[in-house]
C-alpha cells in the first residue's frame, strides 16, 4: 500500500444477526457517499489508548523460502515442466502413512476412486465455498472468544500465503497465493483412528466420511 493510505474491509460490521454475531465487527460502509464510492479523502488516525483483540484461523503468512505452495506461470511450466519437484525441501518428509493403510485388501474391489481439483487460477480467497460448506453441513460458530483459543469449526478454510522476490526485503512487493485447506481423504486417516465414538469411517468408495 501507497504511504497516509489506511485500507478498510466492507462487510464486516454486524448489527442483528443472532446470539453469536450480534453487536461484532464494524460497518466501514457508513463511510461511504454516493459521490466517492471507493476513495476517501482527509481521513486521519487516533490513537484511542485501548486494544481490540484479533481472531484468527491462520497464525503464519510468510512461506520463508518453504514450498508451501508450487506455482508457476505458463510460460515457466512449459520450459521447466517438472519445476514441482524441484522445490523440495532439502530433506522431504516422508510419505509412509502413520499407520498401515486398511484399504490395502480392498483396492481391487473399490466401487470407485474419488478425485477431486480446485482451479487454483480461478480462486480468489472469497470464502464462500467455506460457508456453504458450514451451512450444509450444520458445523456450529462457535464464536470470536473460542476461535481465539484455538476451538474453530470449520471443516475447510482458505489460507493465504505471501511471498516476494527480495530475499533481504521479503516485505516488498508481496505476492498473495490462495491456497484452500480442506478434508484430504487420507487413504488411513488419522482422524478416524483417534475418534472414540467412531463418527469418521471409510466407506466402500474410499471417501473418509462422517457419521
Amino acid at each position: 500500500m501507497a504511504d497516509y493510505v489506511v485500507g478498510l474491509a466492507l462487510g464486516y460490521g454486524r448489527s442483528r444477526t443472532g446470539r453469536v454475531g450480534h453487536g461484532s465487527g464494524f460497518n466501514a460502509f457508513a463511510l461511504r457517499t454516493a459521490d466517492a464510492a471507493h476513495v476517501a479523502l482527509g481521513g486521519k488516525l487516533v490513537s484511542i489508548d485501548r486494544t481490540q483483540p484479533l481472531s484468527t484461523t491462520q497464525h503464519h503468512w510468510a512461506m520463508e523460502g518453504r514450498p508451501i505452495v508450487r506455482e508457476a506461470n505458463l510460460e515457466w511450466w512449459r520450459a521447466h515442466p517438472a519445476f514441482a519437484k524441484g522445490m523440495s525441501l532439502e530433506k522431504p518428509p516422508s510419505t509412509e502413512p502413520l499407520y498401515p493403510n486398511p484399504l490395502d485388501t480392498r483396492k481391487n474391489s473399490a466401487i470407485h476412486w474419488w478425485g477431486m481439483s480446485i482451479d487454483l487460477n480461478s480462486c480468489v480467497g472469497c470464502a464462500a465455498c467455506m460457508v456453504a460448506c458450514q451451512s450444509e453441513n450444520n458445523v456450529p460458530i462457535v464464536g470470536k472468544e473460542q476461535v481465539g483459543k484455538g476451538r474453530e469449526m470449520h471443516w475447510l478454510r482458505i489460507d493465504r500465503y505471501y511471498s516476494s522476490g527480495n530475499v533481504k526485503y521479503p516485505g516488498e512487493n508481496p505476492q498473495v497465493v490462495m491456497q484452500p485447506m480442506l478434508c484430504q481423504h487420507c487413504e488411513s486417516a488419522p482422524c478416524e483412528s483417534v475418534c472414540p465414538v467412531n463418527a469418521t469411517v471409510h466407506d466402500e468408495e474410499g471417501l473418509n466420511v462422517m457419521v
